[in-house]
Order: C-alpha cells, then sequence, then structure tokens
C-alpha cells in the first residue's frame, strides 16, 4: 500500500545508515530516489540530520 511505500521511504530518510526493510527488492533504491524526484526532492537530506 501507498502508506506502507511512504513509511518504507520516510525511514530510509531518518536513517540512512540502517538496510532496507525486508521484502523490498532491487532497484528498491532506484525507485526511492525516483519517488523523491516525482515528489520533487533532488537530493537526500544529509546523513547527520
Amino acid at each position: 500500500s501507498k502508506e506502507t511505500i511512504d513509511a518504507a521511504i520516510g525511514d530510509v530518510l531518518t536513517k540512512p545508515w540502517q538496510p532496507l526493510p525486508l521484502g523490498l527488492k532491487p532497484p528498491s533504491l532506484e525507485g526511492v530516489l525516483a519517488e523523491l524526484q516525482r515528489q520533487g526532492i533532488s537530493k537526500l537530506p544529509p546523513a547527520c540530520g
């Protein structure tokens, strides 16, 4: 569902040092980046928060 995708993206943004949740398969990273670009976010925030 979209909520699950949003939650996964949120986890990646807030905890970029952690591996992606189980169940996400390649090209999950590309999918996340594409979704961020679609929403108008051009780059990830700094890992330091």
